[in-house]
């Protein structure tokens, strides 16, 4: 095999403008290097390569590539070639090394079937990573930007699919480097679309009452996913743990910071919503305070960090939840720290309030206070499933503090992601926290 070019590889990248998946597609590139690069199939590599920029900063991505052998220095997207997903399945399922330190690491007890004649399809539009579906068997999620480390996604469906919780798709096994995952393989679920396009459908079709339903199913899965990962367990990394007045304080602290650095990114970039965040300012630090004056009841543990209705499957009727990475733009330390589980039921009522904004805005007639009904809907079914365990907090107070600040924060960061992202679409959680610095006791 003769080795890749460090002028193809970097060819390779600056043909990657449209491409989410790469970071770095506004920084020139100095140099790429290859820490690893095994041959898959005849004219396939899968590389893992560092990018070296000219201001000084680095990046690594998994990059499987297409080789032209007339031509060793054009090279392309190895995972437009059916030929590549089969390859990575099958050293999974084999737990075979590729060589160069890429071996497959199959989640034990999962039976991986054989894709060798699959037809494969990518699943999705343009996302940070790549889905390709092998069949009504196997997805394939292939990590473009791997982290050394604990991948949180393979460590929760491990964890999950070890604990028997059925309502995610099982982890089948992984393509690791060193310490880096590269690729998941997970059991395909056959399905309806994600939660948000079945709730704008709901709403699209006036069909209020049946959202509230959907919504209360919704809590219950979340509620039965929180107690699987909120179960005794001798592993220290999801051991729950009682919830301390240190652990209100250090949220509270996290809380006001983030008020503060929100307003920072909208002076910049959003005045009008920056001027709505420093009259707000006040009593939103008021609420964070208030938390720190509750009783500390209930437990902490690990949660899925990033949950709204598109990490949500629709199926025959049931939620399937997806995607345990955690909110991005948060260091991995923070999403792999235990909180609440209230977090993750603050993210899906927020995406509920989303959900009826942009039916509005499309000219559907939401019925008033229909949003906070399905949230409501949610929140009791999620009280119900884990009434029988110590993980929500005993006292109104205590639960009211956590999960109104934990919408809060979620807020928060919807206001400097939209601003970076969608601008159209900051008026909604701005509306949302100036209720919240409105409404302290």
């Amino acid at each position: 095999m003769t080795p890749l070019t460090p002028a193809s590889t970097s060819r390779f990248f600056e043909q990657q403008h449209h491409a989410q998946w790469f970071t770095g597609r506004d920084r020139p590139i100095a140099k790429v290097e290859a820490l690893a690069e095994v041959e898959l199939a005849p004219g396939l590599r899968l590389a893992v390569l560092d990018v070296h920029y000219q201001d000084g900063g680095r990046e690594t991505y998994h990059a499987p590539l297409t080789v032209d052998a007339g031509a060793a220095d054009a090279v392309g997207d190895a995972l437009d070639d059916p030929r590549c997903a089969r390859a990575m399945v099958a050293a999974i399922r084999a737990g075979a090394s590729l060589g160069g330190g890429v071996v497959g690491m199959p989640t034990p007890g999962s039976a991986i079937p054989d894709v060798e004649q699959a037809a494969v399809s990518r699943i999705g539009g343009p996302q940070s990573n790549t889905s390709l579906r092998l069949g009504d068997a196997v997805l394939l999620k292939v990590l473009r930007k791997p982290e050394r480390g604990i991948s949180i996604e393979r460590e929760i469906g491990a964890y999950l699919a070890a604990r028997g919780y059925a309502n995610t798709p099982r982890l089948l096994g992984a393509l690791a480097f060193q310490d880096m995952t590269l690729a998941l393989a997970f059991q395909y679920e056959a399905n309806d679309g994600d939660g948000w396009s079945h709730a704008l459908a709901r709403l699209a079709a006036r069909a209020a009452a049946t959202l509230v339903e959907d919504a209360a199913l919704l809590g219950r899965r979340i509620g039965e996913l929180h107690a699987a990962l909120g179960a005794k367990t001798s592993d220290d990394a999801f051991q729950p743990a009682p919830i301390a007045r240190a652990d209100l304080h250090a949220w509270a602290a996290a809380l006001r910071r983030e008020v503060d650095d929100t307003i920072a990114v909208a002076r910049g970039a959003a005045p009008t919503v920056a001027g709505a965040l420093l009259d707000a300012r006040a009593g939103l630090l008021a609420r964070a305070d208030a938390l720190t004056r509750v009783e500390p009841s209930g437990m902490k543990t690990r949660i899925h960090g990033d949950l709204h209705l598109g990490q949500v499957l629709v199926r025959d009727g049931d939620f399937l939840v997806l995607d345990f990475e955690g909110e991005p733009a948060r260091p991995k330390d923070e999403r792999r720290a235990k909180f609440t589980p209230l977090r993750d039921v603050a993210g899906m009522v927020r995406s509920f309030a989303y959900a009826a904004a942009e039916s509005s805005r499309r000219g559907v007639d939401v019925p008033s206070g229909l949003a906070a009904r399905a949230s409501a809907a949610l929140i009791d079914a999620h009280q119900r499933t884990l009434a029988a365990t110590a993980l929500l907090p005993s006292t109104s107070a205590a639960f009211d503090a956590l999960l109104s600040c934990s919408e809060l924060q979620k807020a928060l960061y919807e206001v400097r992601y939209e601003i970076a992202h969608r601008p159209g679409w900051v008026a909604i959680p701005v509306a949302r926290i100036v209720e919240l610095a409105g409404a302290v006791a």
